[in-house]
């Protein structure tokens, strides 16, 4: 269900880069249009997958209310531009925010989903979500910087055939996506 609404948020943003008017602007212009990350990376088992690029979403309607952070190895708010394959990290945390919340959450206050060397188009490719509740994350800010660390999480496939255990750590900027 998560991996729908996210990949629906991916699709109606393509289109939405796609049909829109093109303008032209210099790098003074180009404020916050995805926030360069060159530290957040999950090791698989022999395979590396990293992030360039992460971002916030809050949804608030009838079907949920949550925060989405997502960690890609492409700008986020480029979708046009959005590779045929790719990797992407979300933590999604769910209940009403206006930013995102600091503190100590347990396994189950959060939600994982990771696409690794992923299809966007034919969703084809590795695709895992927690496998049991994870230990507990952290986020913290400090100034403009967030620090988020999962030091024991475990993911699986669809089926659990196959289950990573590993760890997430992230410190740097985080901007608000702006898809809506």
């Amino acid at each position: 269900m998560k991996l729908k609404r996210i990949f629906g948020f991916l699709v109606v943003g393509l289109v939405m880069s796609l049909c829109s008017v093109a303008f032209t602007s210099c790098s003074d212009d180009d404020d916050d249009d995805g926030v360069k990350s060159s530290n957040a990376s999950i090791q698989l088992d022999g395979s590396v997958a990293t992030f360039s690029y992460v971002g916030y979403l809050i949804e608030d309607d009838d079907d949920y209310a949550g925060i989405d952070i997502i960690f890609a190895d492409f700008n986020l708010n480029k979708l046009s531009s959005m590779p045929a394959k790719g990797n992407m990290f979300t933590i999604s945390i769910e209940g009403s925010f206006a930013s995102i919340p600091t503190g100590t959450f347990s396994g189950s206050d959060y939600d994982l989903t990771l696409m690794y060397d992923y299809n966007f188009s034919t969703e084809d490719g590795d695709y895992y979500e927690e496998a049991t509740n994870n230990g507990s994350m952290t986020i913290s800010k400090d100034g403009g910087n967030y620090t988020i660390s999962i030091p024991n999480m475990v993911l699986s496939d669809d089926y659990e055939r196959n289950k990573i255990s590993t760890s997430f750590s992230y410190t740097g900027g985080i901007s608000k996506l702006n898809w809506y």
